[in-house]
This record gives structure tokens, sequence and C-alpha cells, in this order.
């Protein structure tokens, strides 16, 4: 017998969970770059490195990371809030290079074949230990075979030149989310514009 939590409860439940990091996980298989924005990401063991990531069973990027057995996860800065928005949700038509389409650029991986987010203020390169069925996504958990860092990451972040992206949650009934911007240490947290969807 399933016990299932009424919706406006599952919204609270999901809501406590947030502020968080927006990161970019992106792969690819054969000519198709994917690429999400999300901040259901976690690191799952330091030795060995490991992460996991949660993905919906039906998202494309899902497909991509099982087939070629790797994956990326992109830290991005507050000034890319315009393209890690359009990641974030789906959007009509199948561009086949989803971070071209978010106006970013990529690189091969240095071990593996997933595209890294040029931009991005730090990346791990992941290969697939195992994909678990939960719920209505998959666990998805990668061991870390590379890492790079910008130069504001020394043990931990000086947010000297990295503003965190910090994500508050969609907005229930619009394609959109609440983005709040990092600015410099001491100078808190501002509102991002207003980003249309």
């Amino acid at each position: 017998m399933k016990n299932h939590t009424p919706k406006k409860e599952a919204l609270r439940i999901y809501r406590l969970f947030y502020p968080q990091i927006a990161v970019i996980v992106a792969s690819r298989r054969a000519d198709q770059v994917e690429a999400l924005a999300m901040n259901s990401v976690i690191s799952g063991s330091s030795d060995p490195p490991r992460v996991v990531c949660s993905l919906k069973r039906e998202a494309k990027i899902l497909a991509a990371v099982r087939e070629s057995k790797s994956f990326s996860m992109n830290w991005m800065d507050s000034r890319y809030v315009k393209s890690v928005d359009f990641l974030g949700f789906q959007r009509a038509g199948k561009p086949r290079d989803m971070i071209e389409a978010a106006g970013l650029t990529w690189r091969p991986g240095s071990k593996t074949s997933a595209p890294v987010v040029s931009e991005a203020a730090a990346a791990l390169e992941c290969t697939v230990d195992r994909v678990i069925p939960l719920g209505d996504n998959d666990l998805v958990i990668g061991n870390v075979v590379s890492a790079r860092t910008s130069r504001d990451f020394s043990d931990y972040w000086q947010f000297k030149t990295y503003n965190p992206l910090i994500y508050f949650g969609a907005v229930p009934g619009k394609k959109v989310g609440r983005y709040v911007l990092f600015k410099r240490r001491g100078q808190g947290l501002v509102g991002a514009p207003r980003t249309s969807s």
C-alpha cells in the first residue's frame, strides 16, 4: 500500500531544501549535447570522491548520461543567471547543443567525453558508478575523475571573484525560478534580474 503525501505538504517539504547553489550538469552522446541547471547535487563520498545527482527519469540528459557513462558538474557565477535559467526549464524545440543554446561554450573533458562549460568557476568530470531508481527520479552516482577550479578556490571559496548563483526554487505554476545573487563577502544578497521564460 502506497502512502502519499498531500500535494501542499509535499511542496512544503520540497521548499525546506532551499536555497541552494545552482549548477549545470552536462553530458553528450553522438552529436547531441545535453545540459540541465539543477540543485539536486551533493558530495556522496570524499574517499573515493563521488557525487550524487537526482535526475527526472524522463530528462533527456539522463539518457545521455546512461549512454556516455560520463557527465560534468559546473558551478556558475551569478553573471550567467540567464543561461542557468534557460537550462533550468524544458523549452520548446530540440537544440543539438543545449550549452550553446544557453549562450555558453564548452570543451571536451580532459578525462571523459563529457562537455565542460568553459565559463564555469569550477567543474568536475565524472564517470557513472551506478544509477539507482528513486521515486520519480533516478540517482546518478558519479566517480570524480577530474576537478578544475578558478583561482578563487583554494581549499575553500574565497568569494573574491566567484559570486555563486543561489536558487530559491521554482515559482508555483510558472516556468521560472527565483534566484538571488551573492554579491561579495560583506555585501550580502541581492535579487537577480527577472528572466523571461
